[in-house]
């Protein structure tokens, strides 16, 4: 499995380019990604290891669970919503890091952000157009993603 061993600058550079992808994306089509660092922050896990995208994805979906039973029994709107689907990801995330990192290290990522990342996206992704905030998150990240792998290739 191909990995690649990135300096901070150019991690930035990534983190950079998937903001601006992500911003001129809703500027066009009004429909943002699951948070604007997420696409840079998912490109620069898969560039590590690709297999630790899937336990991103995993969280964030359990979190996206968690959080509309949460607010079935509860009031969660606003600041306080994401202040918890921060809360339960970031426990749901250190949870799986304590249970499998041991046997399986390869499906975490070497980095804080891959703590936050499903939070990010669950936040969004708890709210209305959730398919839309998918696919403008696929779109971008394919971008940053060929961005990044064409700067590493210079």
């Amino acid at each position: 499995m191909a990995t690649f061993d990135l300096s901070s600058e150019l991690s930035a550079v990534i983190v950079a380019a998937g903001l601006l992808f992500g911003l001129v994306g809703y500027l066009i089509t009004n429909v943002a990604p699951a948070g604007l660092m997420v696409p840079g922050c998912i490109v620069l896990t898969a560039l590590e290891d690709v297999r630790s995208v899937a336990t991103i994805s995993a969280v964030a979906i359990v979190t996206v669970v968690l959080i509309k039973v949460l607010k079935r029994i509860t009031i969660l709107y606003g600041k306080r919503l994401f202040a918890v689907t921060m809360l339960v990801s970031s426990l749901l995330s250190l949870v799986a890091f304590v249970a499998l990192h041991v046997r399986y290290p390869f499906l975490f990522g070497g980095d804080t952000l891959s703590f936050l990342v499903p939070g990010l996206m669950s936040f969004q992704l708890v709210r209305p157009r959730a398919l839309q905030t998918l696919a403008a998150t696929a779109v971008v990240t394919c971008g940053t993603g060929a961005t990044a792998l064409l700067v590493i290739s210079l």
